[in-house]
């Protein structure tokens, strides 16, 4: 994203948004970002404001280096589904694990 020669923001934006609707975790590809005159934070930017970042990883060994983060889309869970186990854990800016199945 965003597609190849389109330079809507409003549009790349929605693409994005659409994918996280796909999936509880998404994996984002965050470096190299476009070099086509397309806002080459624009998406990162949006993806910080709007998920729960889980995880980073750089490849820097590679001829290209790359770097991708992983975003939990809907992190909050109203209620424990009944086989869930209780678990009590706080992760980095406030995500909290309240329980965890199998």
């Amino acid at each position: 994203m965003p597609l190849f020669g389109r330079q809507d923001e409003s549009e790349a934006i929605a693409r994005l948004q659409a994918a996280g609707e796909q999936g509880e975790t998404i994996w984002f590809l965050t470096h190299p970002e476009p070099r086509t005159g397309f806002p080459r934070n624009l998406l990162s930017e949006w993806a910080e404001e709007h998920w729960h970042r889980l995880s980073s990883e750089g490849f820097p060994w590679l001829w290209l280096p790359l770097q991708l983060r992983a975003y939990s889309v809907e992190p909050e869970q109203a209620v424990l589904p009944p086989e869930a186990t209780e678990q009590q854990a706080q992760y980095g800016d406030g995500l909290q694990l309240h329980g965890l199945t199998m």
